[in-house]
């Protein structure tokens, strides 16, 4: 894969080439990773390029993005390591959220899905015709 510059990385980050990626400044450096089910998300309204890179800069530490896409309005970022205190707190000052991903479910483990009826979820009213 060619050299990619902070510059080359469009404002839209869920268009950025060569993920995963580390971001440090100005720097950026495409990885070899494989993120397996841990990580962190971070997410918001007009999570740009911009707000990104003021936010690394404020937590002091380079982080690896993992993958990145767009939830109507939200941009969402998955991130690799753990969800610290400081990383919350940080975002949260943002305007952004956090979310941690150490236990993600899967079809392997039996597990319960608590869902309400006003079709929020589905868009239609059919739970209970699945139940």
């Amino acid at each position: 894969m060619p050299n990619i510059t902070w510059c080359d990385l469009p404002e839209d980050v869920s268009l950025w080439p060569g993920l995963p990626l580390s971001l440090s400044g100005d720097e950026v450096m495409p990885l070899d990773y494989h993120a397996g089910r841990s990580g962190w998300l971070l997410y918001g309204r007009g999570l740009d390029k911009q707000r990104l890179t003021q936010y690394q800069s404020k937590l002091g530490a380079a982080m690896v993005i993992v993958a990145a896409w767009c939830v109507e309005d939200y941009q969402v970022i998955r991130l690799a390591g753990s969800l610290t205190a400081r990383a919350t707190r940080l975002a949260h000052e943002a305007q952004l959220d956090v979310a941690p991903l150490g236990k993600i479910p899967h079809l392997r483990t039996p597990g319960l899905l608590v869902m309400d009826m006003d079709s929020t979820a589905i868009q239609i009213e059919c739970i209970d015709e699945i139940a």
